[in-house]
C-alpha cells in the first residue's frame, strides 16, 4: 500500500500510514511491544491507569487469537484546504511552484 511505511529499531517496528478524509489526513504510528500475553488485572491495571505517554498510547488487541500490546499515536492535519486555496495567493506573491499542480 502506497500510504503505508515502516521502520524498524531494534526489536521494534513501527507502521505507519496516512488515510485521508475530506480535507483531513491522519497519520497513525502503531508499534507491537509485546506480543501472547495472558490478559491478567496487573496487565489491565497497567494498560488503563499507569500507561502515561506525553504522546500516545498502550492498548491491547486480539490479533488472531494472540493478545498483543500495541503502542499508537495519531495524528490529525487538518490543513489541506488551506494549503490548497492559499497555495496560488502564495504562488502569486513569492513566486515558485505548487508542491502538486493539478
Amino acid at each position: 500500500d502506497e500510504n503505508t511505511f515502516t521502520l524498524r529499531y531494534g526489536s521494534a517496528r513501527a507502521f505507519i500510514w496516512v488515510n485521508t478524509e475530506d480535507d483531513a489526513s491522519f497519520v497513525t504510528i502503531e508499534i507491537p511491544v509485546l506480543r501472547d500475553l495472558r490478559l491478567t488485572p496487573d496487565l489491565l491495571k497497567f494498560v488503563a491507569f499507569d500507561n502515561s505517554y506525553a504522546l500516545g498510547h498502550l492498548y491491547l488487541e486480539d490479533l488472531n487469537g494472540s493478545l498483543v500490546m500495541e503502542f499508537r499515536h495519531t495524528l490529525m492535519v487538518k490543513n489541506l484546504t488551506a494549503a490548497d486555496s492559499d497555495g496560488p495567493a502564495l504562488k502569486k506573491r513569492f513566486g515558485g511552484q505548487l508542491s502538486h499542480e493539478g
